[in-house]
C-alpha cells in the first residue's frame, strides 16, 4: 500500500514538472532577449543560484532553451530554441 502511494505521488510530481511556472517564463523571456549565462539569470531575476540552475535545467530538459558549454570554463551560454520562441509567441497571444 505505501509503495503504491509513493509511486502514484512520484508520477504526480513528475507530471507537474512538465508545467511551466511564471519564473520559468521569466527565464525564457530573459534568455530570448539576449543569450545569457545561468549567473546572468540569477542576477537579472534576483533569484538564488540553486533556483536559477533548477529552472534552467527544467527548460533545457523541455527543449525550450539550449545550453552550450564554453570550453575551458565552467560556464554555459543559454539560448532559446525555436520551440521555445514559438511557445513564447503563444503565451504572448494568450496573455
Amino acid at each position: 500500500y505505501n509503495l503504491r502511494n509513493n509511486i502514484i505521488n512520484m508520477k504526480k510530481s513528475h507530471q507537474s514538472k512538465n508545467l511551466l511556472s511564471e519564473l520559468d517564463l521569466d527565464v525564457l523571456r530573459l534568455v530570448d532577449k539576449q543569450n545569457r549565462s545561468v549567473s546572468d539569470v540569477e542576477e537579472k531575476l534576483n533569484i538564488n543560484p540553486l533556483s536559477a540552475k533548477r529552472h534552467v535545467r527544467r527548460l533545457n530538459q523541455l527543449k525550450l532553451i539550449k545550453r552550450e558549454t564554453i570550453k575551458k570554463t565552467n560556464r554555459a551560454d543559454l539560448s532559446v530554441t525555436q520551440y521555445g520562441k514559438e511557445l513564447l509567441k503563444l503565451f504572448d497571444k494568450i496573455l
